[in-house]
């Protein structure tokens, strides 16, 4: 299977072919069971590591996709109509183009001038939980609040809905 690996530290994205995500996940330097995944576009799905996000500016390289900023390497990966991991093809990869940054006041700027969006955690009608380039949040804090909202039904965190699961259909 086809997956694209963006390595910002050398301003470089690679296209490679191999048995499964796991093994792609490992070729793009991240560690398995230790990554975040997210969205990037319709049927464009990336793998991170799960707290690059809060290392300090000085210690992490960055790029962007569109107006969503990445801290680290990521593994890139289309998905189908029903969520399936497919090919990463020539078609995906055309429109793809990283946007690279060599400094937190480049990422700054890009912000203010509204190319891309900063990275933040929050809860609705809430002040931002947490936003880039803060230290890493308490993050048993974070759970806590979201875990409350959940028990009144489904809520929306920066535009993805988190739905709790009914304990019913889980059987």
């Amino acid at each position: 299977m086809k997956f694209a690996i963006i390595q910002p530290a050398f301003k470089r994205s690679t296209i490679v072919d191999v048995e499964d995500a796991r093994i792609a996940t490992i070729m793009a330097g991240l560690e398995p069971g230790d990554t975040d995944h997210g969205t990037l576009a319709p049927g464009l799905g990336y793998v991170v590591g799960q707290y690059a996000m809060f290392d300090p500016p000085d210690r992490q390289k960055y790029f962007a996709i569109d107006r969503i900023l990445v801290a680290g390497n990521a593994l890139l990966y289309s998905v189908d109509s029903k969520g399936r991991t497919i090919d990463f093809g020539s078609l995906t990869a055309a429109h793809v183009r990283p946007r690279w940054f060599d400094s937190l006041d480049e990422i700054e700027r890009a912000i203010a001038a509204g190319m891309i969006n900063r990275p933040i955690m929050r809860i609705p009608h809430e002040p931002p939980f947490w936003q880039w380039p803060q230290p890493k949040p308490d993050m048993a804090e974070w759970q806590r609040r979201v875990n409350a909202l959940m028990a009144n039904g489904p809520i929306t965190i920066d535009d993805v809905t988190i739905i709790p699961l009914d304990k019913e259909s889980d059987k």
